[in-house]
C-alpha cells in the first residue's frame, strides 16, 4: 500500500529524451501531499471509505541527477527525503491497527537509479523518440516503518524495466512537447509466508504504472498542461481480506493489490539556456485500497548543461 510516495515529481528522467553526452542535469524540488480517505475493498458491506488519522500528510524533498554517459545513454539517480504524519495519531482506526500506525515518520526514501538508451530519435527523421532502460530501486532504509499509515516506501529491493515515447515541435511562436512513460517492475519479496498467502504469492508483488504528460508553451518561456498517471499492484489481498488474519503483521500493506489514478497540471517557466521551474497540482480520482483523495503539490528547479565548460 503506498500511502505517501504516490508524488511523480517533474524529474529531468522523465520522456525518451537525453541530455547528451558528457551533460549533467539537475532537478531539486519539493512535494508536499495529503490525503484523509482510503478505499478499502473486500469488507462484508462491500467497498467503503475509510478515514485515517484525520488526514495523513507528508513532505519530501527530492534531488535528481541525470548524466548522459554517451550521445544517447544517460544514468539517473533520485534520492529523496520525506516527513509524514497524522493529524490525529489517537484515532481510533490508528489505535486499532497498532505498531504505531500513525506515528510521525522522518526518513530517506526509495532510492532510484535509471539507466536508459534512446533508440529513434526525432533529430534523425523518426517521426517519435523512443527509449529504453532498466530501474533499480533501493528502499531498505524505509523497512522499519512500513507497517503504518506514514511509511516512506516499503522495504525492498526493485528491478525492471521502462519504456519512453515522446514528440516535440513547433507551434506558432513557442513549442509543444508530449510523451508516454510506461514501468514495470519486480518487487524483491519481503514475506513469502504471509497470512492467506503462504504458497500462493510472495509479498509484495510485482507493480506497473504509466504516465502521460502533455506540455504546450504559446511561447518559449511559459509552458503548461495536463498530466496523468496510474500505479497498480494486480496481485495482493483486499484490505477486508488483509484485516481477517494479517493486521498486526508488519507487511500488511505490502500484502496488498492496490490502483490508484491521478490528474493534474504542470506549469514550466524557463529561460533560454533551459533551466526551468516546475509547479504541478494533481488529485486522485480512483483507488482500490489505497488513497481515494490524494491531493499533491509539487514544485522544482531543472538545470541543464552544469558541466558545460566556457572557451
Amino acid at each position: 500500500m503506498i500511502l505517501a510516495l504516490l508524488v511523480q515529481h517533474a524529474s529531468a528522467g522523465n520522456g525518451p529524451w537525453v541530455p547528451g553526452q558528457g551533460q549533467l542535469q539537475m532537478y531539486a524540488g519539493v512535494d508536499a501531499q495529503r490525503f484523509e480517505r482510503v478505499k478499502a475493498y473486500g469488507l462484508p458491506d462491500g467497498p467503503a471509505e475509510v478515514t485515517v488519522g484525520g488526514g495523513v500528510s507528508s513532505f519530501r524533498g527530492v534531488l535528481d541527477l541525470t548524466y548522459g554517459i554517451a550521445s544517447r545513454t544517460e544514468v539517473e539517480l533520485v534520492l529523496p527525503v520525506q516527513h509524514a504524519w497524522a493529524a490525529h495519531p489517537e484515532q481510533d482506526l490508528c489505535v486499532a491497527f497498532g505498531l504505531g500506525a500513525c506515528r510521525p515518520t522522518t526518513s530517506v526514501g526509495v532510492v532510484e537509479t535509471r539507466a536508459k538508451v534512446l533508440l529513434l530519435d526525432e533529430v534523425s527523421g523518426a517521426p517519435l523518440s523512443v527509449a529504453v532502460g532498466g530501474v533499480l530501486r533501493f528502499g531498505g532504509l524505509t523497512a522499519g516503518t512500513r507497517e503504518r499509515f506514514t511509511n516512506a516506501g516499503e522495504g525492498t529491493t526493485d528491478f525492471g524495466i521502462r519504456l519512453s515515447a515522446g514528440r516535440s515541435g513547433a507551434l506558432g511562436g513557442g513549442y509543444y512537447v508530449t510523451n508516454l512513460d510506461l514501468q514495470g517492475l519486480y518487487r524483491v519479496p519481503n514475506s513469502r509466508t504471509f497470512p492467506n498467502l503462504a504458497g500462493d504469492l510472495t509479498v509484495p508483488g510485482p507493480e506497473v504504472a504509466a504516465g502521460l504528460d502533455l506540455l504546450v508553451a504559446p511561447r518559449q518561456s511559459v509552458a503548461l498542461g495536463p498530466t496523468v498517471s496510474v500505479s497498480a499492484r494486480p496481485m495482493g489481498l483486499d484490505i477486508g481480506e488483509m484485516l481477517a488474519d494479517g493486521v498486526t503483521d508488519v507487511d500488511r500493506f505490502t500484502s496488498l493489490n492496490y490502483a490508484q489514478a491521478r490528474a493534474g497540471g504542470k506549469l514550466v517557466l524557463q529561460d533560454p539556456s533551459y533551466n526551468s521551474v516546475t509547479f504541478s497540482v494533481v488529485q486522485a480520482f480512483y483507488a482500490r485500497n489505497n488513497p481515494i483523495d490524494t491531493l499533491s503539490f509539487s514544485a522544482g528547479v531543472s538545470l541543464s548543461n552544469l558541466l558545460r565548460s566556457e572557451r
